[in-house]
């Protein structure tokens, strides 16, 4: 046991562990004959915290910080180094398990955040974080690629304030299951082609398979980008897509 206290003493820091492993509870009515009412000296009978204690406390502390969106710093003092901690003592703790898949999750929240104000690098640190836990959970690998997409689809948008390049049209393709879902992820790239577009004044073609299914690609879009007229139309079409023109004259 004593090996183990140091352990995740180091792990989640000195100051906070010692709450946890070396708390006792001192009974004031019980003194020494020797002792005055200025100083009682108390008898050494003091309960230690148990491990159910300290899982306990450890779980409210890692809850408290992912509210905090200390997700993995400061160092100590996150959510993620107090989970791993309970799992020494619990290596099963549903709590725990289920916290640190949150802790993925914010990341990927915060990763495609990012990417879709156009800040690639703040995005790829976020998505770095989530793989260093889990690289290969589904929702990472969706942010893998929504990053990408949005890095692509900005890159296209840039090079359309080139007037050289407005001669012709540029194409960007939306996923299907996406569109059918309705999915998170389909909206936050169609806010970032809104906000893009609302830069360059471009003309937007949206192709979808219905035209209930391009209403709601103009209306993500439409919301991303409040006060501003987006300028385009709808046709339906197998292939979802959203077609970048060269502004009006």
């Amino acid at each position: 046991m004593t090996t183990l206290v140091c352990f995740i003493n180091g792990l989640v820091g000195c100051t906070v562990f010692s709450q946890y492993s070396s708390k006792e509870y001192n009974d004031p009515s019980v003194e020494s004959q020797s002792g005055d009412a200025k100083n009682p000296i108390v008898e050494a009978n003091t309960k230690p915290v148990s491990s159910s204690q300290i899982v306990d406390r450890l779980l409210q502390d890692a809850q408290r910080a992912l509210t905090r969106d200390q997700l993995m710093t400061p160092p100590h003092n996150n959510a993620f180094d107090k989970y791993k901690a309970v799992l020494l003592f619990d290596k099963n703790n549903t709590e725990a398990l289920l916290g640190i898949g949150k802790v993925v999750e914010r990341y990927c929240e915060l990763a495609q955040s990012s990417a879709a104000k156009g800040n690639f690098k703040q995005a790829k640190i976020f998505l770095s974080r989530a793989e260093s836990i889990e690289s290969n959970l589904s929702q990472v690998l969706k942010t893998r690629e929504f990053i990408a997409r949005a890095q692509k689809n900005f890159t296209q948008l840039i090079t359309l304030e080139n007037p050289t390049e407005r001669q012709s049209d540029h194409e960007i393709a939306l996923s299907r299951q996406d569109l059918q879902k309705r999915s998170k992820e389909l909206a936050s790239e169609l806010k970032t082609i809104a906000q893009q577009v609302r830069q360059t004044d471009q003309y937007l073609l949206i192709v979808t398979p219905t035209d209930a299914d391009g209403r709601w690609v103009y209306q993500e879009m439409k919301k991303a980008v409040p006060g501003y007229r987006l300028r385009g139309d709808i046709r339906r079409g197998k292939i979802p897509k959203i077609v970048l023109q060269a502004p009006l004259p």
